[in-house]
């Protein structure tokens, strides 16, 4: 409730710092913008597991680094204009609605078979930036065929992972840096480029798995231990559709 309050308010407070002295024509929505894109980590787990294999119980500790099997990110929001530099360059609001999902499956050998164990992460936030902005971007303008912005930010956020049976969520606010490059065909198309700070540790306990269809049919792996979320790298290709409106 509190993640859904404070995203509603910095949504209002953007709609209300706009201004439109500087991008003649303009509409509030001008500055809408959707894309999609990959998102890029790694999960590390440390923790213990037991094994239950022809009625023997075997107790292990593992710390291993798992690899993401890759994962997706969809986005939607506005960008908003708030002051001035120059002919074509500004300062600049941006929040959007944003979620990721991916995974990634580890290999551990056990009883000589490999096992195989999948870990899923989905996430949706509120990732809300400061940009310095340099072309059509920035001023809203058809008169600018290209477009540039760096900036950074927070990313208040909920995660839901699963691992094997065992479910949890954690909010957090991460803080991110971003870059993008646009250019306009038609309307203006940019590549974004996000780095998420994530710092986040999942605590899982009494997660059962049955493992892969390589491990023995009677095989049970029973978790406990902590999933460490390292930082995330987003790549999106983003539309700005209310571009094809904007004034040369």
């Amino acid at each position: 409730m509190r993640l859904k309050a404070s995203a509603f308010l910095f949504v209002l407070a953007l709609i209300g710092s706009y201004n439109s002295s500087f991008a003649q024509g303009a509409s509030k929505f001008s500055g809408l913008e959707i894309g999609g894109g990959l998102m890029m980590t790694r999960y590390d787990l440390d923790g213990n597991y037991e094994s239950y294999t022809y009625n023997a119980i075997h107790d292990n500790k593992t710390t291993a680094g798992m690899k993401s099997a890759g994962g997706k990110t969809i986005m939607a929001g506005f960008t908003f204009p708030v002051a001035k530099f120059g002919e074509g360059a500004g300062f600049a609001l941006t929040a959007n609605l944003m979620y990721t999902g991916g995974g990634t499956k580890d290999s551990m050998r056990l009883s000589g078979k490999n096992v195989l164990t999948e870990y899923k992460t989905t996430s949706i936030g509120l990732p809300i930036s400061a940009d310095f902005k340099a072309g059509a971007d920035a001023v809203f303008s058809n008169a600018y065929n290209v477009t540039g912005c760096v900036g950074f930010g927070v990313f208040p956020n909920r995660t839901s992972y699963t691992l094997g049976s065992f479910k949890g969520n954690k909010y957090s606010f991460d803080p991110f840096v971003k870059a993008e490059f646009g250019w306009r065909l038609g309307m203006v198309m940019k590549l974004r480029a996000m780095y998420v700070f994530r710092t986040n540790s999942f605590t899982y306990k009494d997660a059962e798995d049955a493992g892969s269809s390589e491990a023995p049919s009677n095989l049970k792996l029973n978790y406990n231990g902590t999933i460490n979320h390292d930082p995330e790298f987003n790549v999106c290709l983003i539309l700005m559709p209310m571009s094809f409106g904007w004034s040369k």
